[in-house]
């Protein structure tokens, strides 16, 4: 998540500006939707959005007799690292590749799909979002050994899951410190997921979650990798885990399972507390964070081999609730 302001900005030092649209700003504060203004081009060099054309194709050899296409209100996404307009449409979000699902006949035109490897637990958290919307979605699971999918959708820009796809837009995250799929299912389906309100809570607790649950959620599912990660790709799992946390890792991971379950319970204590008071962590109804941290502990739960702390019945009801629960119950 990014700290600084959330108004737009239109690009003026790689082309001519942006004409006024109505525009959703996907940012590391809010989604809002906003107009894009003249007065505040002068700072559009700052980290954190970039303007994603929509009246206009990119300049490309390939593509430059192509007819403008309509506006939409996703003009402006984050981005870190602005590119200019000569080498393609922008990070974060970006024109269909071409490439279509092998089932079916323009999949991706009729419904978002999720492309994902389905024991990630940040799959699993926009897998959750789109469920409590009770929205038609495809996920579709890859190899994880495999991600020529991916990069060829993110147009060689990321090969990490979740990607999102709606319609001719790709969507995905751009480092550790962004929410930028949740954030724009939240404002494409009116989830309620990100109230103002209740926006600098929500930033300390999810990066909670991310960083001191995630960190030993995702070593306890990965003692049994073997069950999980088909034959074809074990090798290359295995030289991922070991090149980011060092040789052996797994088996380190599998001799440390007691202390890191011991670890896990008194990082989730603070949840069991907050779920005293409500239903859900921040009230009476499901936030962001509840889907983030059900991700986790769906990706802990993944294996089959674990339960939540029997200390933590409020936790461990919440995590039944937030199974089940959808955003009609709340209309």
């Amino acid at each position: 998540m990014c700290s600084i302001p959330c108004a737009p900005r239109r690009l003026r030092r790689f082309g001519p500006p942006v004409g006024v649209m109505a525009t959703s700003v996907i940012c590391a504060c809010e989604v809002h939707v906003a107009a894009a203004s003249a007065a505040a081009a002068s700072r559009a060099g700052r980290r954190g959005f970039m303007v994603r054309e929509q009246d206009a194709r990119p300049r490309t050899p390939g593509n430059s007799n192509l007819q403008p296409r309509r506006a939409s209100r996703h003009a402006i996404v984050p981005n870190f690292g602005l590119f200019p307009r000569r080498h393609g449409p922008s990070v974060g979000a970006c024109p269909d590749s071409g490439s279509e699902p092998s089932e079916g006949n323009c999949t991706h035109r009729r419904m978002i799909e999720l492309v994902q490897f389905p024991w990630s637990p940040f799959c699993i958290v926009q897998r959750r979002i789109l469920e409590f919307a009770k929205v038609r979605f495809k996920a579709r699971n890859i190899p994880n050994g495999d991600r020529q999918l991916v990069w060829e959708l993110t147009r060689g820009r990321c090969y990490q899951v979740p990607v999102l796809r709606d319609g001719r837009s790709v969507l995905f995250e751009l480092d550790d410190d962004t929410q930028v799929l949740a954030k724009y299912l939240d404002d494409k389906l009116s989830l309620g997921l990100f109230p103002r309100e209740l926006r600098g809570v929500q930033n300390i607790v999810w990066r909670y979650i991310e960083h001191a649950i995630e960190d030993l959620t995702f070593r306890l599912n990965d003692i049994y990798w073997e069950e999980f990660v088909e034959m074809s790709a074990r090798m290359g799992f295995l030289r991922h885990k070991e090149r980011k946390f060092g040789r052996g890792c797994l088996d380190q991971w599998r001799e440390q399972q007691p202390a890191l379950l011991d670890q896990l319970e008194k990082r989730l204590l603070p949840f069991e507390q907050m779920l005293l008071e409500g239903p859900f962590l921040l009230g009476k109804r499901p936030r962001f964070v509840d889907f983030d941290l059900f991700g986790m502990l769906a990706n802990f739960l993944y294996s089959g081999h674990y339960q939540l702390p029997a200390l933590y019945p409020q936790l461990a009801d919440w995590n039944t609730r937030m199974g089940r629960v959808t955003h009609g119950d709340f209309k």
